[in-house]
């Protein structure tokens, strides 16, 4: 018997006999293709903010999810056939998106199979998500440190974590919890700053059968209350099925998004755009958004023609916290063998590198003197595999 059904038929075990009927929906049946089991994020309906340490607020997002597709999803607690849940923010301000905060993965335990998404066929089992049932996380739940593990147990591309979660995130107002520094939300060394929360669903199920990549959504929000306790209010409605990098090119038709896939694994976003100084100089600014892929991403190349100006590099990350395994260190930057790259340590030499993992966007810029063109960047893989290396097509110093 496959795990799939084993789970199923579990769940389906302590629920009433009345039920047992809806054994029929489970592999949707009916014409047309399979789809399999899908979820998407179709609500991202309340925030809470848990309070200020220091210089570091936390604060947490409500998720609402839909299954979309035509199996029922084991939604099993205390086992890993539930959905590992994050919460990102992210800021765009002067031409830049960043992320500025994260949150440890929240376990879901327990469906609701609510009518959010149209005409739920109830399974009659919380322990099952059925089709066209919906289930809601609030922000306070989603923060909820009893229920909180590392990012680090969970490969993304595949679905698969271990439980429980091989680290516990700490008490107090901070740990877990998505984190932000005072300086990334004060509205006067921010002016004209947009920010965007971002509810992302891991599950066991759609990610093998290759449904993984509508799994996040986002929406707008904006900063209120007074210094030092800043808040966060909704400043829009959700985004579904997209994840917030889309807003910056929303936010700026200028900008460029364009996918990376790594053979056989999981999804990269490449957003970029230039910008001219009007100084006979341009900046180039790249956001690379690892939405699933287990491999991760440990350098970034710019090629830049033999006898240009390359000034002002930069890179941007975020960080991690609460006892998370990975290094936090900045990538290093060089420029040679006509490349502006950026990289961190070797798998083989330290498997928790700082490396561009699951869920996280990382940054990198320079300033030239040589206006932009069509290019061909690269995006070297952390994790042993092949490729070593991804490439792709976007602009660059000509």
């Amino acid at each position: 018997m496959n795990q799939r059904l084993t789970f199923v038929l579990f769940a389906l075990a302590v629920t009433p006999v009345g039920v047992l009927a809806a054994t029929s929906w489970n592999h949707g049946g009916g014409a047309g293709p399979a789809i399999g089991a899908d979820v998407k994020v179709s609500a991202l309906p309340d925030l809470h903010r848990w309070g200020r340490v220091g210089t570091v607020s936390s604060f947490n997002l409500g998720t609402t999810v839909c299954n979309i597709g035509d199996e029922i999803i084991p939604w099993v607690a205390s086992t890993n056939h539930h959905p590992a849940i994050i919460n990102n923010l992210y800021r765009l301000k002067d031409g830049r998106f960043e992320q500025v905060g994260m949150g440890w993965v929240k376990h879901g335990f327990f469906s609701t199979n609510s009518d959010g998404c149209g005409t739920c066929q109830d399974p009659g089992s919380g322990s099952l998500l059925g089709l066209g049932c919906s289930d809601t996380y609030s922000a306070i739940l989603n923060g909820d440190q009893s229920r909180l593990g590392p990012r680090s147990d969970v490969n993304a591309f595949t679905g698969v974590f271990p439980y429980p979660p091989t680290l516990n995130s700490g008490t107090g107002r901070l740990s877990g919890r998505v984190q932000i520094q005072d300086g990334d939300l004060d509205p006067g060394l921010n002016p004209g700053a947009k920010y965007f929360f971002e509810g992302h669903y891991v599950v066991l199920e759609d990610a093998q059968d290759g449904n993984g990549d509508n799994n996040a959504s986002h929406r707008r929000v904006r900063v209120t209350g007074t210094a030092p306790n800043w808040t966060l209010d909704f400043d829009g409605q959700p985004v579904q099925q997209r994840p917030a990098l889309e807003a910056w090119r929303d936010n700026d038709p200028s900008v460029v998004i364009t996918e990376l896939r790594v053979p056989g694994e999981g999804r990269f976003l490449l957003g970029y755009n230039a910008y001219d100084n009007g100084d006979g100089t341009w900046s180039y600014e790249y956001a690379l958004y690892n939405q699933n892929s287990d491999r991760s991403a440990r350098g970034f190349a710019v090629p830049v023609p033999s006898g240009a100006s390359v000034t002002s590099p930069g890179f941007h990350d975020v960080d991690y916290h609460s006892g998370e395994v990975y290094d936090g260190a900045d990538w290093q930057y060089k420029l040679a063998r006509g490349h502006a790259a950026w990289f961190t340590s070797a798998y083989a030499a330290n498997p928790d590198a700082n490396a561009l993992r699951w869920g996280t966007i990382y940054n990198f810029r320079v300033t030239c003197d040589r206006p932009p063109g069509p290019s061909v960047l690269q995006v070297g893989l952390f994790k042993p595999g092949t490729p070593k290396r991804l490439t792709v097509a976007a602009i660059g110093p000509n």
